[in-house]
C-alpha cells in the first residue's frame, strides 16, 4: 500500500502533471481541490481562445485544422443536435468521405464568429 504524504507536501499542478503517480498518494479532498483548479483553468483557457477568435487574432490559414462536431458545437455555443441538423448550411463544414464524420474548419468557425459579432 502506498504511503500517504503529509498535507504540508501537497504537490502543485505542475508537479502532478510531471509525475501523475503522485495522485495515488493524495486524499480525496486534495484530489477534489486539484480537479476544481484544473476545471477553472480549462474554462479560462477556452474563454480566452474564444475572445482571440472573436478579435480576429487567429492562426494563419495555412495552420487551419479540422475539429469534430462536439468541439464545433462548444465553440459555436450550440448543441450537437442543432449542428447535426444544420451543418450542410455552413460553408466551413463537410462530411469526410474517408471516415463519414462531419468535420469543421477551425478557422472557418473563428471567421463565422467574428462576422457575427462584428469583430
Amino acid at each position: 500500500m502506498a504511503e500517504k504524504i503529509p498535507l504540508r507536501a501537497v504537490p502543485s499542478l505542475a508537479e502532478v502533471a510531471a509525475n501523475p503517480v503522485l495522485l495515488r498518494q493524495l486524499p480525496v479532498d486534495i484530489l477534489v481541490g486539484l480537479r476544481s483548479e484544473t476545471t477553472g483553468l480549462t474554462a479560462d483557457i477556452e474563454a480566452q481562445l474564444l475572445l482571440l477568435a472573436a478579435d480576429g487574432r487567429r492562426r494563419p490559414a495555412e495552420s487551419d485544422h479540422l475539429i469534430l462536431i462536439e468541439d464545433a458545437a462548444r465553440l459555436l455555443a450550440t448543441s450537437v443536435d442543432s449542428l447535426h441538423r444544420r451543418w450542410r448550411q455552413l460553408p466551413f463544414a463537410f462530411k469526410d468521405p474517408i471516415d463519414g464524420k462531419i468535420k469543421f474548419s477551425a478557422n472557418g468557425i473563428q471567421k463565422h464568429i467574428a462576422e457575427r459579432t462584428g469583430h
